[in-house]
Parts: C-alpha cells; sequence; structure tokens
C-alpha cells in the first residue's frame, strides 16, 4: 500500500512497513503490539518509509515539520505526528 504523505507543503509517495502498537484512545497506552490491521478510530504507532526525499523533524524538536497527513486518491485517510526519524 503506497498513499501520499503531505508534510508541510511537500507531497511524497510512502510505504507502510510496519504497525507497531495499537494505542488505547482513552489512556494513551499500548493496548495491542504488532496488530494485523487498522480500523477505522483506531491510534496506531506505525513505521512509514518515503519513496524520495523529504524534510522531516520530530515533533517534539520542530512541530511544523513534525505533523503529517496521509492521502490516497485526492482524500485525507490518516493524519498523524512524525515520534522518530531514522535516517537512511
Amino acid at each position: 500500500y503506497c498513499p501520499a504523505i503531505a508534510v508541510h507543503t511537500a507531497q511524497v509517495p510512502c510505504e507502510f512497513e510496519e504497525l507497531i502498537t495499537l494505542i488505547d484512545r482513552k489512556t494513551g497506552k499500548e493496548a495491542q503490539a504488532k496488530p494485523e490491521k487498522v480500523r477505522t478510530g483506531e491510534v496506531f504507532t506505525v513505521r512509514m518509509r518515503p519513496r524520495a526525499h523529504i524534510c522531516v523533524e520530530a515533533f517534539a524538536t520542530y512541530p511544523s515539520l513534525g505533523r503529517f497527513a496521509v492521502r490516497d486518491h485526492g482524500r485525507t485517510i490518516a493524519v498523524g505526528v512524525i515520534k522518530e526519524v531514522t535516517k537512511r
């Protein structure tokens, strides 16, 4: 699955590499490790890999470059914040 990630003014295709954890919306704590699928309205931690170079930072370091939206066929399907950046 390869939607586009929109960060600040850039849009780059990205791949979802791994679903890391399902987060409980009420408590904010981990509810399930390595879930198999995502349902509407759930909160997840995921690992994504952009297919092109993009300038991003962790939300805690630089908030405006740490927010993103995931778009597919002109529709926003997810929004979130960047917790960690791993450089290639």
